[in-house]
């Protein structure tokens, strides 16, 4: 986007996680820093694409204890890599959760 006042703004969308290498040029010759290398992590943990996963979600015997594994992923599908993430687990009817831990 030209801002008309000599500076120009660019925005990209990186659906993968990884190191990128972005060349500017100005008629068809490459700026002296470039190019530049940007870092692209995943984003954000979503509700549509966070899987669980463990045997806790199919079976659990009375009295017994259940676990399963919230695997937190980005809108793309990429795994997040940081926790802190605030995520809701209740459960319905007669059991009684133990705790939830953010590894």
């Amino acid at each position: 986007e030209d801002c008309e006042d000599g500076t120009h703004i660019v925005q990209f969308v990186c659906a993968t996680p990884g190191r990128y290498d972005i060349t500017v040029c100005v008629d068809g010759l490459p700026l002296p820093m470039c190019p530049v290398r940007v870092e692209v992590v995943p984003g954000l943990p979503s509700a549509l694409k966070t899987e669980l996963t463990g045997d806790g979600l199919k079976r659990c015997e009375v009295g017994g204890r259940a676990e399963f594994t919230i695997c937190s992923r980005d809108e793309f599908g990429n795994a997040c890599r940081e926790g802190g993430s605030r995520f809701g687990v209740r459960a319905i009817g007669h059991a009684h959760l133990h705790e939830v831990v953010d590894n």
